[in-house]
């Protein structure tokens, strides 16, 4: 028997939360169900022995989210007990293959191809970054409208590595890819192994804020895609080799802080080329001035 502790809250708390699942609770399965762009049902699930205890830790937390940047929202928690088949069935019913603009199919391993699609294989695990969220949905809608043929990609913060396989499976030549958290990494290889990319792809385990591997430094990028949340996003494109990439990708920015991202563009050498949104997330591409 296990235990489904499901936390109705803002969109916004997803990433959080998802870090205080896997790194204070110690647990291997997270799932979202998005009930519109704005507002998820996150699922936790853990054996029913330790469900008073979890569910304490989770309520404490709740209430801290706000001293982290993010807004949980009128947030509600309740918790139902399953078998261990339907805890299998319940945690993959929210994860089914993803369309791109018919271009491009993110699916798990479970579920079969989109005929007429590029095929990109993800296991979702502990959720870093699936296509389902809008930030990352956005970011993939601009890769597959691109032309990628060729070129040299930086991907900072990739989670599960998504966004940099993506490009490599739309034709792009190099993807590096730079994360700080150990467990992402690890889901991250996972991704480039099972699409086969791994002789175009560098990982790279990384917090660029307090030092960028030379290896970056020394590499001159087409592309750089940085989907994080908006005040980490603003202090790494203030970083001064980021004025040397050719073009950004920005997501990762919520309705209420895209001004402070706005102010610090207008400070850069790069112009805005194509703006998305979906719901309350914004997606900036931006382009060098000389190159427009």
């Amino acid at each position: 028997m296990l235990s489904e502790i499901v936390i109705k809250m803002n969109a916004e708390a997803d990433d959080v939360l998802s870090y205080f699942v896997r790194e204070v609770l110690d647990l291997e399965q997270y799932a979202v169900e998005f009930k519109d762009p704005a507002w998820i049902s996150a699922k936790i699930y853990c054996p029913v022995e330790r469900t008073e205890e979890i569910l304490d830790l989770v309520k404490h937390f709740m209430v801290e989210i706000p001293s982290f940047g993010v807004d949980p929202g009128d947030y509600q928690i309740s918790v139902s007990q399953l078998e261990d088949e339907d805890w299998l069935y319940s945690w993959r019913k929210y994860f089914k293959p993803i369309p791109v603009h018919n271009k491009l199919c993110i699916r798990p391993p479970w579920e079969e191809p989109l005929g007429g699609m590029i095929d990109l294989i993800l296991d979702p695990k502990m959720g870093f970054g699936t296509g389902q969220h809008p930030t990352t949905f956005l970011c993939l809608e601009q890769l597959v409208e691109d032309s990628l043929e060729g070129k040299k990609i930086l991907d900072i913060g990739a989670g599960s590595g998504i966004l940099g396989v993506a490009a490599l499976l739309m034709g792009a030549a190099w993807a590096d890819m730079v994360e700080k958290d150990p467990v992402a990494i690890e889901s991250c290889e996972e991704t480039v192994a099972n699409n086969a990319v791994q002789e175009r792809a560098g990982i790279f385990e990384a917090n660029v804020l307090k030092e960028t591997p030379s290896e970056i430094l020394k590499t001159s990028y087409d592309l750089c895609i940085i989907n994080i949340i908006a005040e980490i996003l603003v202090e790494v494109i203030k970083l001064p080799w980021i004025k040397n990439v050719r073009e950004l990708y920005l997501s990762g920015i919520i309705s209420e802080k895209r001004e402070i991202v706005l102010d610090q563009i207008a400070k850069m050498n790069f112009i805005i080329a194509e703006e998305r949104n979906l719901d309350q997330w914004y997606f900036y591409k931006l382009v060098q001035k000389e190159l427009n």
